[in-house]
């Protein structure tokens, strides 16, 4: 998984994923980790990232 630690709102890094299928997802404001679109379904906490 290629994570994208530290993002949330003040993350001004990359929110994409290189991964076909993978979108940035933002369990909460300080870690985000990219995860198959297939498991966004699966958490209720976060929400998947704005690119």
């Amino acid at each position: 998984m290629l994570k994208h630690t530290g993002s949330g709102k003040n993350w001004t890094g990359s929110t994409t994923c290189s991964k076909t299928d993978y979108v940035c997802f933002e369990f909460n404001e300080s870690y985000s980790e990219c995860i198959h679109k297939s498991q966004v379904q699966k958490w209720t906490v976060g929400k998947p990232a704005s690119p």
